[in-house]
């Protein structure tokens, strides 16, 4: 059974990076000045091909990722953000779970009654809302109007800071329980 989860986890991985590098080469690649009055068509497709075959050479043999708008290394960006990246999954994945669970109890023990049927409609409308849809609006309403939570992460704060930082991110990931 171990064996069988760590190969899992494995090509779960193996998904992730190749998924990453497609998505991130073809993001490079629509960037391209493909198309220039000055060359012909085969010019510029053949420097494009050039340019997308520097590219992943770059990122399956250097790790290169590039760099930022701001001229800084992507992978070291990415490093950098990791953490902040996997709390904010963590938290929201146990609150997804034990949520879901407990809500999912209530609804059981209380069927066909008005606590049901309003967990049924809360639960299908935030399901329809993106989560960068509901971030938004936790932003506005919590964060400008009601000015009851910060509207982004206070690197290096105290450690309540952060932790109340984390709750609007928390729940727009994990709104639709």
């Amino acid at each position: 059974m171990l064996k069988y989860a760590a190969m899992r986890i494995f090509w779960m991985l193996v998904g992730l990076f190749v998924v990453t590098a497609v998505v991130y080469l073809v993001c490079s690649f629509v960037m391209l000045n493909v198309w220039s009055p000055y060359t012909s068509f085969r010019e510029d497709a053949v420097e494009a091909l050039d340019s997308l075959n520097n590219y992943i050479q770059g990122i399956l043999f250097r790790w290169d990722w590039g760099v930022t708008h701001a001229h800084e290394p992507v992978w070291e960006v990415l490093v950098e953000r990791m953490p902040i990246t996997l709390q904010v999954i963590g938290v929201s994945f146990f609150l997804y779970i034990f949520g879901g669970i407990l809500l999912g109890l209530l609804s059981a023990f209380h069927a066909h009654r008005w606590i049901d049927k309003l967990i049924s409609i809360l639960t299908m409308i935030f399901s329809a809302l993106p989560g960068f849809v509901l971030i938004k609006a936790f932003i506005y309403i919590f964060g400008f109007y009601l000015d009851w939570l910060p509207r982004w992460y206070p690197h290096g704060g105290e450690p309540w800071e952060r932790a109340v930082a984390l709750i609007l991110p928390v729940l727009a990931i994990s709104g639709p329980l």
